[in-house]
């Protein structure tokens, strides 16, 4: 399969959503030749997201690097991370999709900060997605021409940041084994309600591939929705 899907995306197609979707696959193929392919279409914007998608996917660990520098860059220029706090509609255009996409991926490749760096963009994503969708629901008058655009450009951000929490959400687990002792450890501690959230889906997430006996010390976690899924997991429930 890998080596099909690496024949196809070589050749030159006009199709952007169709090489996207082909990059993913290819990193969904683990296929080792993949990643010289992979870190030319992270290189190129219209092809840069979905790289950093197939990279995690592909599980390579040498990505990492790559990944960290993506990731800082668009951090950067979201200020995230600093005091000079973004406004979330900076947060909403393209570079919040790439610090969540980078975020995921480095959790899946094993990145040492993995954990931590996607629950803080969850934790992030969260509060954004909830201010767009609050701010859309104000009237606007027909004739404030003004006040239209600012809306439309207000739905359109809360598009891209439910798309981003909507993935966030939907990619959180299986917790790789290379991460299970962090997210074990942040996982006794958490008690931001975001957290716990995003915690909970990559446990149930995991309950096919994950050994039951993993979640035994969570069962002792502070948060009493994480120590009862716990128990449920340690017991195949």
């Amino acid at each position: 399969m890998g080596a099909k899907l690496r024949e196809s995306l070589e050749k030159f197609s006009p199709d952007i959503k169709g090489r996207q979707a082909g990059l993913i696959l290819l990193g969904a193929s683990r296929d080792p030749a993949a990643y010289g392919l992979i870190h030319d279409a992270v290189q190129k914007e219209p092809t840069k997201d979905a790289a950093i998608e197939a990279f995690g996917w592909l599980g390579n660990a040498d990505a990492i690097p790559l990944l960290r520098e993506l990731l800082a860059r668009a951090e950067s220029v979201c200020k995230v991370g600093t005091e000079d706090e973004p406004a979330p509609d900076v947060f909403a255009r393209p570079h919040g999709s790439t610090i969540t996409g980078a975020a995921i991926a480095l959790h899946r490749l094993g990145d040492p900060d993995g954990v931590q760096r996607v629950l803080e963009v969850h934790r992030r994503v969260r509060l954004y997605d909830r201010i767009f969708h609050n701010a859309i629901k104000r009237r606007v008058h027909e004739t404030d021409v003004q006040g239209i655009a600012s809306l439309r450009r207000l739905h359109e951000g809360a598009e891209k940041l439910s798309a981003m929490l909507a993935r966030l959400r939907e990619q959180a687990g299986p917790v790789p084994e290379s991460q299970r002792a962090a997210f074990i450890k942040a996982a006794m501690e958490a008690t931001d309600p975001a957290d716990v959230e995003w915690l909970c889906l990559a446990m149930e997430q995991s309950a096919s591939t994950v050994p039951a006996a993993t979640w035994q010390p969570l069962t002792q976690a502070r948060d009493g929705i994480i120590a009862r899924m716990a128990s449920a997991l340690q017991n195949g429930k």
